[in-house]
């Protein structure tokens, strides 16, 4: 009796360990193929939706130029300033491409017709979802899209924002990231991360949310701030929140519409106690 039920647990053992070796030659099938399939596409692309950000637009765009970024790709809410004359260099040499999509409050739905027209998960490998007002970078100096050779056992990369302050800029500074170094202590909460994904994850609708992806792998998802920073410049300058935050709108919920006051970026600038001239310093060594 105990004879066979070694031998049971044995034959039991002999299986599973056939299973596992089996499910580790097709994973490793699955990723030698997916790395041939990713040799002939673009490295990494950035997604991002903007509505009357001209005072900012041109520098967001060069920004992620200068991170190694293979295309920007724009979503345009409806604006009525002069954004695309101040990206206009940008569109001529085909690095940026805009599509309209401005009906209010269908941010995630846009970001899915965006990710399809331009085909995205046939042309690229990884993408970045960002606003305008978020600028990713890599602590040590790297460029983001070096910064992805590390994770060929990742498909999903969170980061926090780092939100600054307006730095007592009551008139709009000429540049964001060199003006706005006073920020808020610590990161923000998971709430308000955002997100670096292979561009095989998202398959419908509701996938590429704003804060977050839907149907990756959990195992394959990680979360990172030691490698990255997110700068989220929200506030900017008392002339931005006055005459583009306070007047456009939310561009994901119809019962934010109204919901930012003046006494918020009052507020907020009173808890911007810390220095950081990280991204101001590299780009003045760059300028050099």
């Amino acid at each position: 009796m105990r004879s066979s039920t070694i031998l049971h647990k044995l034959n039991n053992l002999y299986l599973w360990a056939r299973f596992w070796n089996h499910r580790r030659k097709v994973r490793r099938n699955e990723l030698a193929k997916a790395k041939t399939q990713n040799s002939n596409k673009n490295r990494l692309c950035v997604l991002g939706t903007a509505k009357n950000e001209a005072l900012n637009l041109a520098e967001w765009v060069e920004h992620y130029a200068q991170q190694g970024a293979d295309k920007v790709f724009l979503i345009d809410n409806g604006s009525t300033d002069n954004s695309m004359e101040v990206i206009s260099s940008f569109l001529s040499s085909g690095f940026v491409e805009v599509v309209s999509l401005p009906q209010k409050h269908k941010q995630v739905a846009h970001y899915w017709k965006a990710f399809q027209k331009f085909q995205v998960p046939q042309l690229f490998e990884w993408m970045l979802v960002a606003d305008v007002d978020e600028f990713w970078f890599c602590k040590d100096g790297a460029k983001l899209v070096d910064a992805l050779e590390q994770f060929d056992d990742v498909d999903v990369v969170y980061a926090n924002w780092t939100v600054f302050g307006t730095s007592g800029h009551k008139e709009h500074p000429n540049s964001l990231r060199k003006n706005l170094v006073k920020r808020k202590p610590g990161l923000s909460p998971h709430k308000w991360r955002k997100y670096l994904v292979r561009t095989s994850v998202p398959k419908k609708l509701g996938d590429i949310g704003v804060h977050y992806v839907r149907g990756a792998d959990s195992c394959r998802t990680i979360s990172d701030n030691e490698t990255f920073q997110i700068n989220h410049y929200q506030f900017q300058s008392l002339h931005y929140w006055k005459n583009v935050k306070l007047t456009r709108g939310d561009a994901d919920k119809f019962h934010q519409d109204h919901s930012r006051k003046l006494q918020h970026l009052i507020d907020f600038d009173k808890l911007c106690t810390e220095l950081d001239t990280q991204l101001a310093d590299r780009l003045r060594s760059l300028e050099s």
